[in-house]
Parts: structure tokens; sequence; C-alpha cells
């Protein structure tokens, strides 16, 4: 199958893998499987399919097991990562607080946490709390190495 009929027909192959989920045993087809729901949900949030984002993001983790940040790093942090935004696209900040808050707790580096508080952030000022955006902002930045001062002078 080409890349292009792939990507043209993902919602329909992986509505019909989901379906059969409990009879894929074959680690190789899980992890493909997994594959497969990353590529319907980027698909799904660029056509502003919040919530079909967020069934193909769960799927995708259920699919990569309980040792997901350990043997499947990347794909597990892409995936909260995309539900992270679309949960706050959808409102659902409690939603978007776990996601998030996951990426914190498990991401090996903190570039890699980037993504989520730049969501985190985003959050916050749309929610008018601009403080607490700023806060963590900062906090972000101070684990970089980068500080500010909390007072700073006119200098």
């Amino acid at each position: 199958m080409t890349s292009d009929l792939l990507e043209e027909k993902i919602f329909t192959i992986v509505n019909h893998l989901n379906y059969g989920i409990s009879f894929i045993t074959n680690l190789d087809e899980k992890k493909s499987l997994v594959v497969f729901n990353l590529l319907a949900a980027r698909k799904a949030r660029a056509a502003t399919a919040y919530q079909a984002t967020i069934e193909y993001t769960k799927i995708g983790l259920v699919l990569l097991g309980d040792n997901a940040w350990k043997e499947y790093y990347d794909i597990c942090l892409e995936l909260h990562d995309l539900a992270a935004e679309v949960a706050w696209l959808l409102g659902d900040l409690a939603l978007m607080n776990v996601w998030i808050n996951n990426v914190i707790e498990n991401t090996k580096n903190p570039l890699d946490q980037i993504r989520a508080y730049f969501v985190k952030i985003q959050s916050l000022a749309s929610q008018n709390k601009l403080q607490e955006a700023i806060s963590t902002g900062l906090l972000i930045l101070k684990n970089f190495g980068v500080t500010f001062p909390e007072n700073p002078t006119p200098d």
C-alpha cells in the first residue's frame, strides 16, 4: 500500500483494525496499529476532529501497555503531547492536566517537556491566569538554566 493511499484511507483502516484489537497478540502488529492510530490522530487533529483525536491517542497508549514510557518513549511522548493539546482545545482541562502531568513525570529531559508546558501555558493564558502562566514559563526556563529576577529592575 502506498503512503498516499494509506493517508487517504487511514480512518477506515484504523477503525476496522481497532474493532479487532482484542485479537491482536503479536507485538509487531500491535506496534504497527499504534503507529496507525498515531497517523489517524494527527490527521484527525488537522481536520479539527478533536474527539476522534483523543480516541485514537487513547487506543494507541492502551496498545503500548504499562511499560510504554520505557519501551516506546518517542511514540508515547507524541501521543501524550497530542492528547494534551486536543484535550485543551476541547476544554477538558482536567484531562489535559492528566496528559501533561504524565509527560512531566515520565520524560527523560526538560526538552521533551516543552510541548506539554506550551499547552499548559496557553491554557492558563486563555483562562486569564496570567501570573500562573508566567510562573509556569519561568519554571521551564529555569530547567534550562535561564533565570529571571522575581522583581526586575528597570535596568
